[in-house]
């Protein structure tokens, strides 16, 4: 369950402007709920509506330790998420020339901080010695975000099905082949749809269409201009 403003708005599976809280009188229904209600609930909505600085802490905090069982992640989907990146490594170098120095792999390049104050990071006692480097993937080939990660990896994870389907590709086929014409015809018949304000839809549309896959991607009216016209 989560809260936030922006835009002077409230959401939590609906959205309210402040002069709408305003307006309302306690016995208002939300989401099928009285105001009055989730104000006794959530004593955290007055502050909110009113714009206030407020700080939440998480009731249902547990150790790592005790939740690891039932994450629904471990390190054996890690492992082979990445073995997955490796056999599409090949595929990458050819049909994105900006991978060539990572070998096919999306990768983030590692900055020094050299202009920034060593003490910003100082934590408690803690002195920070050396270097201090930003991973950025701000500029991650192939998408320019985090999202080139997620979103694409999605889509390789629905190539690989299909290919294994379809063309009884193995875990040891060569990947490289995929820029053949043939599979381009054959991802078209399939088309992959997502909708999203930017990042992801545009890391995912570039490369399902790559691919050949038809691809639909539907994006709010507030999105940049410029993700729209490279899709």
């Amino acid at each position: 369950m989560y809260y936030y403003i922006k835009n002077n708005i409230l959401s939590k599976n609906f959205l309210l402007t402040r002069p709408h809280f305003q307006r309302m009188n306690e016995d208002t229904l939300i989401n099928g709920i009285r105001l009055k209600d989730w104000r006794e609930k959530i004593p955290l909505l007055d502050p909110l509506r009113n714009l206030n600085e407020v700080f939440w802490f998480n009731p249902q905090m547990y150790k790592f330790s005790f939740l690891k069982q039932n994450l629904g992640v471990n390190l054996e989907k890690i492992q082979e998420a990445q073995t997955i990146w490796n056999r599409f490594a090949p595929y990458f170098l050819l049909k994105y020339p900006e991978t060539v120095e990572t070998q096919g792999m999306i990768r983030s390049p590692l900055k020094e901080l050299k202009n920034i104050p060593k003490n910003l990071f100082n934590i408690g006692n803690t002195q920070i010695r050396g270097k201090v480097l930003a991973k950025c993937d701000n500029n991650l080939a192939v998408a320019g975000s985090i999202k080139a990660r997620g979103g694409i990896f999605e889509v390789l994870k629905i190539a690989e099905s299909l290919l294994q389907e379809k063309w009884n590709f193995t875990k040891a086929s060569d990947r490289k082949i995929l820029t053949e014409p043939k599979f381009q015809a054959f991802f078209q018949k399939y088309t992959i749809s997502v909708g999203s304000t930017g990042n992801l839809g545009y890391s995912i549309g570039i490369s399902a269409k790559n691919l050949g896959f038809n691809t639909k991607i539907f994006m709010s009216a507030d999105a940049k201009e410029w993700k729209k016209q490279k899709l």
